[in-house]
This record gives C-alpha cells, sequence and structure tokens, in this order.
C-alpha cells in the first residue's frame, strides 16, 4: 500500500471528523440552550413529572457521552498512529502492513465518527420533543439540569478544540501534499 492511500485515507477522516463534529457541536448548544432557559413550572403529579425528568437527564447524559466519545476520538486515534509510526520505526519491513492497519483503524475511525454524531443529533431530537418545562419542574430536576448544561458546556469546548486541532492538522497535510506523496511511508 503507497503513502498516498494512507495520506488521503487521513484527509478522507479528517474531513468526515470536522463536519461531524461541527454538526454535533451546534446540536449541542443549541441543546444545552434549550435546557438552560427552561423555566420552573409546579410540579403537577410527582410520578409523572419525576419519569419525565428522569427521561430527559437521560437524553442529556446520553449526548454529553457522544460529545466526550467524539472528543477522544482523535486521541485515540492519533495513539494508534504513533503506534503503528513505532512499528515501521523498529522494522521497516512492517510498513506495508503498518499501512494497511492504519487504513482500516482511519476507515472504523470515520465510521465512529459518523456514527457519534447520528446518535448524538438522535439525542438532541428527543430532547427536542419533551417539554422542557415541564420535565425540569421540580428543583433536584432543576439542579440536575443545571449540572448537566455545564458538563454539556465543557465537553462541546474540548469537542471544538479537537475539531480546530484536527482542521489544522488536515491543513497542513494538505497544503504539504506533494512533498508528503514523496515518501514510501509517512510517519
Amino acid at each position: 500500500m503507497t503513502s498516498s492511500t494512507y495520506i488521503y485515507t487521513y484527509i478522507a477522516f479528517a474531513l468526515i471528523y470536522a463536519v461531524s463534529s461541527v454538526t454535533l457541536v451546534l446540536k449541542t448548544i443549541g441543546a444545552s440552550e434549550r435546557i438552560s432557559k427552561a423555566g420552573k413550572t409546579a410540579a403537577v403529579d410527582g410520578h409523572p413529572i419525576l419519569e419525565l425528568a428522569r427521561e430527559y437527564i437521560g437524553h442529556g447524559q446520553r449526548l454529553v457521552d457522544y460529545v466526550q466519545l467524539a472528543t477522544l476520538l482523535p486521541l485515540a486515534y492519533i495513539v494508534g498512529s504513533i503506534f503503528l509510526g513505532s512499528a515501521i520505526l523498529r522494522n521497516q519491513d512492517w510498513s506495508g502492513i503498518a499501512n494497511t492497519l492504519w487504513v482500516i483503524i482511519t476507515v472504523l475511525a470515520m465510521a465512529a465518527s459518523i456514527i457519534l454524531a447520528v446518535r448524538g443529533t438522535r439525542e438532541v431530537h428527543a430532547l427536542s420533543k419533551i417539554d422542557t418545562d415541564k420535565a425540569i419542574a421540580d428543583e433536584r430536576a432543576s439542579n440536575a439540569a443545571h449540572k448537566l448544561v455545564g458538563r454539556l458546556g465543557i465537553s462541546t469546548t474540548l469537542l471544538v478544540l479537537a475539531t480546530v486541532f484536527t482542521t489544522l492538522n488536515l491543513w497542513s497535510v494538505v497544503s504539504s501534499l506533494d512533498t508528503l506523496l514523496a515518501f514510501d511511508y509517512v510517519l
């Protein structure tokens, strides 16, 4: 497998990751704003409101999880790439195998990026179907929602930083594409 396959596969991953991450960031920001603007209403019959609050907070927590996993994805990808690069440096005969494994890891990372964005979008959609004011009707639910907004904010900020890093790295690869394509393998 040539270095061009390796490079173009990375470019595809970086583009897909950037688009799916920006989509997830925008959806998450909208959901976070809706949660933070929710007002308190009087609890109508405690039990249904509690179930609604649990459902609402559950969707929000899953959204936080997907955003955090999307943030960790490029870090795991980099660690895997470093491992494969180290294998090549130890034994250059492994460059073909390492590049093949790297392409497989890249395709898996692309799929994971898309899956996380789709699942995050589904959680945002599920949140939008629930009446926020009814779900956050009591003090406990309001406190949980407040913590959720904080976690969403931090997680979204970290995802933005990971997306910016990946985009800058993509620009670096594209701007030096001719040089990179001249090598038999790229670390």
